[in-house]
């Protein structure tokens, strides 16, 4: 094999090599959450200055009902529900993001209940409460999707209970 050629190939590899690596390093850091607890973005404390202070303190205050459900692959996720006090079969299932918790869905919440909606505010898969470390943007949650049925059936059943 020429000296040339062989430099070539071995370039080739060594780049390839190095471009895997970095890609997986990428994921691993982008989508393991090994550090769930200091990563809570709990938004507990807040100050006057704070835009949506009425509904956080309203959000604080509210009975709040815990509801967990485990996943095909052995996960608990974990979710809260706040019932109207008139029974309804309206619910607003509402989705935190990245890195967040159900605690910063306090104005969209206050929002919904004051439309008559109960509210279920589940933390997905790798956040707040609910078990995992991975967080998959969606893609892993697609398996949930029966899940989510479910939990949206169950809380239909359970808005429906005094």
């Amino acid at each position: 094999m020429k000296r040339s050629t062989r430099r070539l190939l071995t370039t080739t590899l060594v780049g390839s090599a190095g471009f895997l690596l970095g890609s997986y390093l990428t994921f691993q850091g982008s989508t393991m959450n090994w550090r769930k607890d200091s990563r809570k973005q709990r938004d507990l404390n807040f100050d006057n200055n704070d835009p949506w202070v009425l509904e956080k303190q309203w959000f604080q205050v509210q009975k709040r009902e815990p509801r967990q459900i485990t996943t095909a692959d052995g996960l608990t996720l974990r979710a809260i529900l706040i019932r109207q006090p008139q029974a309804t079969t309206k619910v607003a299932i509402l989705a935190h993001g990245y890195h967040h918790s159900w605690e910063q869905m306090a104005p969209y919440a206050k929002l919904f209940y004051d439309f008559g909606y109960n509210i279920l505010v589940p933390d997905a898969r790798g956040h707040g409460d609910s078990d995992g470390h991975t967080i998959g943007f969606g893609w892993l949650d697609r398996k949930n999707l029966v899940v989510a049925r479910l939990w949206y059936y169950l809380v239909l059943v359970w808005a429906r209970q005094p």
